[in-house]
């Protein structure tokens, strides 16, 4: 009978034991956060469960002798309680386990946060810098004293309005939660590349035979087709850039009472329109750190495109060149362009 008691009485212990752990597994207890450490249930069970351990073996054995305060009860005692005396010890060493643990889990907190904190400082910066400084760049002022073009009407139509969507077009792979990416965004590289690209393939239609037609009077619809297509090629430029020009503020036609379309102020306005637009896009690469040295294709469709000089007829569109007779027209006192005015 005692054999079996104490048998039942030990796989009571068994299945109280796995009650608790299939009790702490359920409600994910075993698992230690960087919450307070009284409140982890672990460090609970890392005390109590010796506790609970060391009264459930004594007791049958306490409940069988007295109480005697004298060194045989103390060795008494001790004798019989050996077991349950190791099972509370073990309290210490499980306890001191749980608690380096919670530290750890405490200081990758620690870290985790530190470094979260420094991706979004990183982030934020970045952004702070790169939107200011595309707010900051001031539109062009084309050397244009007297020419009264469309494009220079008002000092705020090539600025960029959009900071922000700018920056995120840039630089997609920026967030507050990865921090700042510094790389350029290579298929905003490709796409600048492929809107001049085409910019410059129109440009290469208005030839000087394209003039001569408007000149002579023998423009037909595919000569103003082809504007509209420069017009529409300035205009993706315009929203890749995020600046506040859009195809209904981009004209590029002039005309006189007399002969329709003005051929001469027509091409000012175009070198008008690239020169507000290469500053600008220029400007703006550089902001990012898109430059001559580490991007020579995007600045030598620019060098096509584009020559620099003092004169208004050197800022020359590739393919656009002003014929002599042209451009004495346009340089005569007795027959300055009617919209364009003298530069």
């Amino acid at each position: 009978m005692f054999v079996v008691h104490s048998t039942l009485y030990f796989w009571i212990f068994i299945i109280v034991f796995a009650a608790v752990i299939a009790l702490y597994g359920f409600k994910g207890w075993f698992k230690l956060t960087s919450d307070n450490l009284y409140g982890q249930p672990l460090l609970w069970l890392s005390i109590l469960g010796p506790l609970f351990s060391c009264f459930y073996f004594g007791a049958p054995v306490w409940s069988q002798s007295s109480f005697l305060i004298s060194a045989a009860g103390y060795q008494h005692f001790y004798d019989i309680s050996k077991i349950p005396l190791l099972l509370l010890a073990s309290a210490v060493p499980f306890t001191a386990i749980i608690v380096s643990l919670h530290r750890t889990v405490q200081v990758e907190k620690q870290i985790a946060t530190a470094e979260f904190k420094n991706k979004m400082d990183s982030y934020y910066a970045h952004n702070k810098y790169v939107t200011e400084a595309f707010s900051k760049i001031s539109p062009a002022k084309p050397p244009f004293k007297r020419a009264q073009l469309h494009c220079l009407a008002d000092d705020t139509s090539h600025q960029i309005i959009r900071p922000y969507a700018l920056y995120k077009r840039v630089f997609p792979d920026s967030n507050a939660n990865v921090g700042a990416k510094y790389g350029v965004n290579e298929k905003f590289i490709n796409a600048v590349v492929q809107r001049f690209t085409a910019l410059e393939k129109e440009l290469y239609n208005l030839d000087e035979k394209f003039v001569d037609k408007f000149k002579n009077n023998t423009a037909k619809k595919t000569e103003s087709d082809a504007i509209m297509q420069v017009r529409g090629r300035f205009f993706d430029i315009a929203s890749l850039f995020q600046f506040n020009k859009r195809p209904k503020d981009i004209n590029l036609f002039h005309t006189d009472m007399n002969n329709g379309p003005d051929i001469i102020a027509i091409m000012y306005e175009i070198r008008a329109y690239y020169y507000l637009t290469h500053k600008l896009c220029t400007e703006a690469l550089d902001v990012i750190g898109v430059n001559n040295r580490n991007n020579k294709n995007i600045y030598a469709i620019f060098k096509r495109i584009f020559a620099y000089g003092d004169a208004l007829e050197n800022y020359v569109v590739k393919g656009t060149p002003f014929p002599d007779a042209v451009k004495q027209q346009a340089q005569s006192p007795a027959n300055p362009p009617a919209a364009a005015g003298n530069p």
